[in-house]
């Protein structure tokens, strides 16, 4: 059992090869240490608060000797002025090498007069050596003592910051040792398992089973982490919706709900200026009863011009992430759509939203409490046609089945993960619909925004687009914010056909089919009533139709013969 002991360990440098501590894994890419190893990594002052940005430099010695990799800081707890904390969470930018593997944790409830061992790197040791000792009782941090009870061999001192600590009676590690506060005695002190657990509650969900163990080594294996999370879209008010937080982006203006929300927190005393992060960064706030979620959180995405597809697959991923770390405890999280009103197509901007929570499942960067993800849109026949999309897309899905009583999935994060595993580190076919969604051929649609027009664009146009494998992408005139002209061009010019509804003879919609035919776009004209055609389109051929099943079938031939004539 000890090999897997020594499969754990990682020795940590500072940036010019100097080894000031160690660490160890507790999953395939995350590790543990103290705070106070990852500031002499750093030349930080031994009580800086803030969680440090800057990589840290790391090897698996019994493994991979030499072979550096690169960590990011996750999880921060300085050491408190009266002692206790002192822990940090890495995790791995790089892949680990082959037969690294995390530490088999177990949480003991009486560890007096255990038998230690503890291999750490005191100053001359780069090459690390192992002390023993005993375990004695808990101080008020929770701490526990550690005792050297050898004449002979090292103790555990300075250099020794960050490892675990292997119980050879129970055959798995039982804390992780904090820095020898005298370094003349032979005193030393631990953080056990339970305390680290509840520092970073993630460790239970990437570590091995952790085990709970009382003074007469009865195990229990702890089993109290949701093994699914239930996703549902529903209709509603985002700002009256009960969930433990709340996630909006922030396209580097406010829109929407995302805007709605901001300034109903600013009345309550958030300064909005916190509530505007950088592209990449976020804002945790507590939502101070202003709405019903409890806590809201703001993640910078791209300007509202500029995002795509892969950002709101990135957005929905990063969301995810940032709890596991920012509020591990977090059961509920609410959002709302994104991409509808300027510009992306309805169904393909969503499962890239969806595909961004199964991807941060897959890599296990999702909350460990985490029980319902709930997707909030206002209107009910989006939320219908969501509905059924996602359902085509589960059909065949081996992590998704749907719950009887109510419209919701449940997602098997085990499963997900196996996928994730089975296919070497590569997503499935879903988790790539926004990575892959901006390769489609786009068709832009042409059309009055007016409520009696719905059916024909979402059953009669987008219906037979996307069957045809394209991306189907209207900007919404009333909804959109910024410069409608710049962006209904950009969308042209881009376009591989455009659709344009003349019914009721729109002079936008007669603006934007002159700027195609300017550009060359290939051009499918629709009509209700050829009475309306105005003069400048009278000589051109137009698909007619009376009922939306009609248009459906015309429109599908219409694009199979341009597809045969290369035209997309």
């Amino acid at each position: 059992m000890r090999e897997s002991l020594e499969a754990s360990l990682v020795r940590i440098h500072t940036a010019d090869g100097h080894v000031v501590g160690a660490g160890f894994l507790v999953g395939e890419r995350h590790i543990l240490t103290c705070a106070q190893v990852v500031d002499s990594a750093l030349g930080l002052a031994d009580d800086a608060q803030e969680k440090p940005k800057a990589h840290i430099m790391l090897d698996v010695p019994h493994v991979a000797r030499g072979k550096l990799l690169t960590a990011r800081v996750v999880l921060w707890r300085p050491q408190l002025p009266d002692g206790g904390d002192d822990i940090a969470g890495l995790e791995l930018l790089d892949n680990p090498p082959h037969g690294a593997q995390a530490a088999p944790l177990a949480q003991v409830e009486d560890l007096w007069e255990h038998r230690f061992l503890a291999f750490g790197f005191p100053a001359g040791y780069d090459d690390g050596v192992w002390a023993t000792g005993r375990l004695l009782g808990r101080q008020s941090t929770n701490w526990v003592q550690i005792e050297d009870v050898k004449v002979t061999g090292f103790s555990v001192g300075p250099g020794f910051s960050g490892t675990p600590i292997w119980d050879s009676q129970v055959e798995a590690v039982v804390g992780m040792i904090v820095v020898n506060r005298k370094e003349t005695s032979k005193i030393a002190f631990a953080i056990p398992v339970d305390v680290l657990i509840n520092a970073w509650p993630s460790i239970e969900t990437i570590s091995p089973p952790t085990a709970l163990l009382t003074s007469n080594l009865r195990t229990t294996f702890l089993n109290t982490r949701p093994k699914t999370i239930e996703f549902s879209i529903q209709q509603g008010d985002i700002t009256s919706f009960e969930a433990d937080v709340v996630a909006l982006k922030y396209a580097q203006k406010f829109y929407g709900a995302d805007g709605i929300i901001a300034r109903l927190l600013n009345r309550s005393g958030v300064g909005i200026e916190r509530l505007r992060p950088h592209v990449g960064d976020y804002c945790y706030v507590d939502t101070k009863t202003s709405i019903q979620a409890h806590h809201a959180l703001f993640v910078g995405v791209p300007e509202i011009r500029d995002l795509d597809y892969q950002n709101i697959q990135e957005f929905s991923s990063k969301v995810l992430t940032v709890l596991a770390n920012e509020d591990p405890n977090t059961k509920h999280l609410v959002m709302t759509m994104h991409g509808v009103g300027f510009g992306l197509d309805e169904i393909e901007a969503f499962l890239a939203q969806f595909a961004g929570y199964l991807e941060a499942m897959e890599r296990e960067q999702v909350p460990p409490n985490l029980e319902y993800i709930t997707v909030i849109d206002i209107n009910v026949d989006r939320v219908n046609r969501l509905r059924h999309a996602l359902e085509e897309y589960l059909s065949h899905a081996d992590f998704a089945y749907q719950v009887k009583t109510r419209w919701a999935y449940r997602l098997d994060k085990q499963q997900l993960k196996n996928n994730f595993k089975k296919n070497r580190g590569s997503t499935g076919a879903i988790e790539r619909v926004g990575i892959e969604s901006d390769a489609k051929p786009l068709v832009f649609v042409a059309m009055p925004f007016r409520k009696d027009m719905d059916d024909v664009f979402y059953y009669g146009i987008q219906q037979p687009v996307r069957s045809a494998g394209l991306l189907c992408e209207r900007v919404d005139q009333e909804a959109f914010i910024g410069d409608i002209l710049d962006q209904v061009k950009k969308k042209i010019e881009t376009a591989a056909v455009v659709i344009a509804e003349l019914s009721g003879a729109n002079p936008n919609v007669y603006l934007e089919v002159g700027y195609a035919w300017g550009k060359g776009r290939p051009t499918i004209l629709l009509i209700k009533d050829d009475q309306e055609l105005r003069f400048d389109v009278r000589g051109q051929r137009c698909l007619k139709y009376q009922k939306i099943k009609e248009l459906e079938e015309s429109l599908k031939k219409e694009l199979k013969e341009l597809k045969s004539r290369g035209f997309i």
